[in-house]
């Protein structure tokens, strides 16, 4: 892949993407791959895009310990919106829609 400096993989799929630094993992993933997560505010107010990283190194914006605890963030739990790649990585989208945001951003039927 040309043109990037890193390559992030989906866990459990054949699925990858390139990222240059400084982009977050929900930019770099909406364009080609936005079914594989889900996304709603893009600002780390709602928590919707949630991920495991599995593999790799990155860094993380400020993130309300509402949608992500300290326990959580030491098992390599983040909002893809907030994190930055600083290596390849390998992640497990959450994929879970609280109800309160479900209703808010339409993904849940009220």
């Amino acid at each position: 892949m040309k043109n990037c400096d890193f390559i992030i993989r989906i866990h459990d799929s054949e699925k990858k993407f390139a990222t240059r630094s400084g982009t977050s993992v929900l930019s770099a993933l909406m364009p080609t791959h936005g079914d594989d997560i889900t996304a709603g505010c893009y600002s780390g107010g709602c928590g919707v895009c949630k991920i495991q990283v599995l593999s790799g190194r990155y860094a993380t914006g400020v993130m309300s310990k509402v949608h992500v605890t300290d326990a959580e963030k030491k098992d390599g739990y983040c909002l893809a919106c907030k994190t930055m790649p600083e290596s390849d990585l390998i992640i497990r989208p959450l994929r879970k829609v609280p109800p309160k945001i479900g209703h808010r951003f339409g993904y849940l039927a009220r």
